[in-house]
């Protein structure tokens, strides 16, 4: 494709067009299989140009930013201590003195916005079309498979179970089984996560969700956000 064609192209629909053919004898557009390699290309060429935009860290993660770049490294060794120490200055800090973490993550976000409109655009979608899908996705994973609502976290093993054993003999409580419980205690620090539309923040040491604005909104599970 020539280089001042691209200048003249506005969405993925009018590139692939630069490669199709009307007959005269028809209404249909079609592309030549001799050009089938330049499509193969230009899918090559959007995939590595065109990148979707990336989310805008929260104002919890921007002084988290803050706090390592001010803080000794001395003070930062050990698994998890960076994440450890900011959340509890965060906690301690009124609106006044969180209030330029969210500003800066409010002019951060509309620039994101814009630049996710114009890559939405070029593709030929809305961010508002994109959101119904996502939030059809949540819904049907949500949902069991005979459409009731999925209960929000782990099922508990009842210890007051009665446990027969070969010799015929019952069992309760502490002679049952043991539960095996899943756990990420090796695994710490803030991973951004998606739940039901809407972007929250995972202290994974301690299974606290926290939103845009570092508010803790409650605990994460296997099904989900159970919300405070």
């Amino acid at each position: 494709m020539a280089a001042d064609c691209k200048n003249t192209i506005a969405t993925f629909k009018d590139a692939l067009l630069e490669f199709a053919e009307k007959p005269s004898d028809s209404n249909k557009i079609i592309i030549p299989k001799k050009n089938f390699g330049n499509i193969e290309n230009l899918i090559k060429e959007t995939f590595i140009e065109r990148q979707k935009p990336k989310k805008a860290p929260n104002a919890f993660l921007l002084f988290k930013n803050h706090v390592r770049d001010s803080t000794n490294e001395d003070e930062l060794k050990g698994r998890g201590a960076l994440a450890r120490i900011a959340k509890e200055k965060w906690d301690n800090m009124d609106d006044s003195e969180r209030e330029p973490f969210a500003r800066e993550y409010s002019t951060l976000k509309q620039r994101q916005d814009h630049e996710l409109k114009d890559y939405y655009n070029y593709f030929g979608v809305t961010i508002e079309e994109i959101e119904l899908v996502k939030k059809r996705q949540n819904t049907k994973i949500s949902l069991n498979p005979d459409g009731t609502k999925k209960k929000r976290g782990r099922p508990r093993k009842n210890p007051d179970a009665v446990v027969v054993s070969k010799n015929k003999r019952a069992k309760k409580g502490r002679n049952s089984e043991p539960v095996e419980i899943e756990s990420d205690s090796e695994e710490t620090g803030f991973v951004s996560i998606e739940y039901e539309g809407n972007d929250y923040l995972w202290d994974k040491s301690t299974d606290e969700v926290f939103d845009e604005n570092g508010n803790c909104v409650g605990r994460k599970t296997k099904n989900g956000i159970a919300k405070n």
